[in-house]
């Protein structure tokens, strides 16, 4: 993958983890950042320059009522 192609898709996943954030913000869901996300938050101040994804976890309950609300709101599941 192309450099250029690289940054598109880090770009467009800091968009979509945008509205994940205002999402659980809103709704009082708690959600970590880990792994690649994680340490390239720390070592890199953003993504780690070859990374391809984000990695989220919520503990259960947290994510049970993530669900509930998206299959709510956009019909997901």
């Amino acid at each position: 993958m192309i450099q250029e192609e690289l940054k598109k898709l880090q770009d467009t996943q800091l968009k979509m983890m945008d509205l994940i954030h205002d999402f659980c913000v809103k709704n009082d869901i708690k959600y970590y950042m880990i792994g690649g996300t994680l340490l390239g938050a720390v070592r890199h101040k953003g993504f780690i320059p070859w990374d391809l994804d984000i990695d989220i976890a919520m503990m259960r309950e947290d994510y049970n009522k993530f669900k509930k609300l998206l299959n709510y709101y956009f019909n997901f599941f």
